[in-house]
C-alpha cells in the first residue's frame, strides 16, 4: 500500500509518518516545504502522475499560524485552500482511494459551551480558520461529486 503524508516534517505529520513506516507492506512518502532537498516538496506543485498508485493521502500540510493568516491572508490561502484543492484534484485524477484531511478546531471559533462538539455550527474568526473550513467543504464536495472517499479530522 502506497501512502502519502503531506506535512510529514511537522509535529503530527512526523509522528504519523514514522508510525506508518513501521508497518510491513506500506510504502510511505512525504511532501513538506521544510524538505529543501526534495524536488517535490510543495503540494501546490504536485500533478496527478505524482500520485499514481497511491492508495491513501493524509493531508496535514498547512501554513498554521493564525497571526500569519491575518497578516498575509493571500499567502496562507494559497497554501491552505488552493493547495488542498490542488491535492484533492490530483488525488481524484490519480484514482486515490482515501483522502484524510487535517482540519482544525479553529473552525468552531468562540463557542459558549465547552467541550466543543462536532454538531456545533462553525464560526471561523480568522483567515486560517476559514481556510481550514473551506478545505473540509472541498473534501465533502469531492466525496459527493467524484466519489473520492474523504475524512476530515478537527484536532
Amino acid at each position: 500500500m502506497k501512502i502519502l503524508v503531506t506535512g510529514h516534517l511537522g509535529f503530527i505529520g512526523s509522528h504519523l509518518y514514522e508510525a506508518l513506516k513501521k508497518y510491513e507492506g506500506y510504502e510511505v512518502w512525504g511532501v513538506d516545504l521544510k524538505d529543501k532537498d526534495n524536488p517535490m516538496n510543495d503540494i501546490r506543485s504536485l500533478v496527478p502522475g505524482d500520485l499514481m498508485q497511491t492508495h491513501i493521502v493524509f493531508h496535514l500540510a498547512a501554513q498554521p499560524k493564525v497571526q500569519n493568516s491575518i497578516d498575509d491572508p493571500l499567502f496562507t490561502n494559497d497554501h491552505n485552500t488552493t493547495g488542498t484543492l490542488n491535492l484533492l484534484w490530483c488525488a481524484k485524477e490519480a484514482g486515490v482511494k482515501r483522502f484524510i484531511y487535517s482540519a482544525s478546531s479553529s473552525a468552531y471559533g468562540n463557542q459558549d459551551i465547552l467541550p466543543l462538539k462536532e454538531d456545533m455550527k462553525p464560526n471561523p474568526m480568522s483567515p486560517y480558520a476559514l481556510q481550514k473550513l473551506a478545505g473540509e467543504y472541498y473534501c465533502k464536495l469531492f466525496s459527493d461529486l467524484y466519489r473520492l472517499e474523504t475524512t476530515s479530522l478537527r484536532y
